[in-house]
């Protein structure tokens, strides 16, 4: 078959123009969004002319920066927040809140409108479980006045954090309370008796109702010369947990239990002892002291005979011995021993009574060692069947103008053998053996 002539040409010219098209493209990319540039939100604006938006893309436009983040608890405190446009043709702008805190107030400021703040006073409990509490917030910078009007559509999301502390407030003690006749700046006890007694106070830092503890600590004044009081913290012991009364109050009820004390004494036979009383919170934030000063009345206590031991039976012509002790069980006012006058018994007799030596060697007159001594006479015609020996112990305690006394008497009734003394056989001389024939 015989081929056309014209069509050959025709061919040959498409491959021509075909080949010529690609020698054309070689090194150039074939990317059709080469002269696009495409933003943070995946737009691809025209890039004929740079328009504004271009420029400002995203939320470029503004800049901002905060000055204070840290807010207290139940005090007013304010963020400022200052506003730089990023262009000359945004003339005026405004900040909105998406998301603050309840109860705070976001406003431009009346000396520069750059600049916007945000107060807040933070309620208390605002911290829950830990020191500090982030408080996170949205606030939206948007234009209002622009140049160009293909601006206005941009924004700036500001998110940011306000962190609040709490208000490390001192506990406060409002009262103690006691049904206890207190005179003058004393609480008056008497000896044997307990005082019951409620410490109520106030605290504004705690965290989730932790109860703020009440401490008793040594008042420190037994070298204050004029007038020395002892530490009455370890006679005081609770006798509640802490209550809840209030918002912020509380309350424990304690108890001084005297029955203890029995070594504290001064001159007037009274024991003079004080503490201070501190109440710390969850934070370790401490009250100011509370100084609570208590006067122990002391009572008379019945003495006490005891060891009472003899060397056997009263005999004549014998040494008889009685011995015993006289004790008051507390170390307060004075112990007094009156014995039998013996000094007219037959034979030689002497009771006596003399205090007891500590262990340092000094006298401990509230324990007396006694002793009878009687060399029993053998003139049977000057002695009596029995004698009575009495002991009369008085323990004597002086309260204000009164002296209290408690007494305790003993009768020992001594029963004396009488037994004839034989007088000794008479020895035979020499002179009379010799005699006899």
């Amino acid at each position: 078959m015989k081929k056309h002539p014209n069509i050959v040409t025709k061919n040959a010219f498409f491959l021509i123009g075909a080949t010529l098209a690609l020698v054309a493209c070689q090194g150039k990319s074939s990317n059709p969004t080469q002269n696009y540039t495409v933003n943070k939100d995946n737009t691809v604006p025209y890039t004929g002319e740079v328009s504004p938006t271009q420029e400002y893309v995203g939320d470029s436009l503004f800049s901002y920066n905060v000055e204070n983040r840290n807010f207290k608890e139940d005090e007013v405190s304010t963020m400022k927040i200052t506003v730089t446009p990023n262009s000359t043709k945004v003339t005026s702008f405004t900040v909105d809140a998406v998301k603050i805190p309840v109860g705070s107030q976001l406003q431009v400021s009346t000396k520069d409108p750059s600049v916007y703040e945000l107060t807040w006073k933070p309620p208390t409990k605002t911290v829950t479980d830990q020191n500090i509490q982030p408080v996170e917030i949205e606030l939206l910078i948007h234009p209002t006045a622009v140049a160009d009007a293909r601006l206005g559509a941009l924004a700036k999301v500001i998110k940011d954090t306000i962190y609040v502390t709490v208000t490390h407030s001192r506990p406060e003690i409002i009262s103690v309370k006691s049904q206890q006749v207190k005179e003058g700046s004393e609480y008056s006890i008497v000896d044997g008796k307990n005082m019951n007694f409620e410490v109520n106070y106030k605290d504004l830092s705690t965290y989730q109702g932790q109860a703020p503890q009440v401490n008793f600590v040594d008042c420190q004044q037994q070298n204050n010369s004029e007038n020395p009081r002892e530490n009455a913290s370890s006679f005081i012991i609770p006798t509640s947990i802490p209550q809840k009364v209030g918002a912020n109050d509380w309350k424990q009820s304690f108890r001084l239990e005297t029955k203890n004390i029995n070594n504290i004494i001064t001159k007037d036979d009274t024991a003079r002892l004080c503490t201070t009383v501190k109440v710390v919170n969850s934070n370790h934030t401490v009250s100011a002291q509370e100084m609570l000063y208590f006067r122990i009345l002391y009572s008379p206590i019945k003495p006490e005979v005891k060891n009472v031991k003899s060397n056997g039976k009263a005999q004549s012509g014998y040494n008889y011995t009685l011995t015993f002790d006289v004790a008051a069980k507390k170390a307060v006012g004075t112990l007094d021993v009156t014995l039998t006058d013996v000094s007219t018994w037959p034979g030689s007799a002497t009771a006596t009574c003399e205090d007891a030596k500590l262990r340092n060697g000094e006298a401990d007159s509230y324990l007396k060692h006694c002793e009878l001594n009687w060399f029993i006479s053998d003139d049977l015609s000057t002695l009596q069947s029995a004698y009575k020996f009495e002991v009369s112990a008085q323990h004597k305690v002086q309260r204000g103008d009164k002296e209290l006394v408690s007494n305790t008497d003993l009768t020992k009734t001594i029963k004396v053998l009488k037994v004839q003394v034989k007088p000794a056989p008479e020895k035979k001389t020499a002179q009379s053996a010799g005699g006899k024939k």
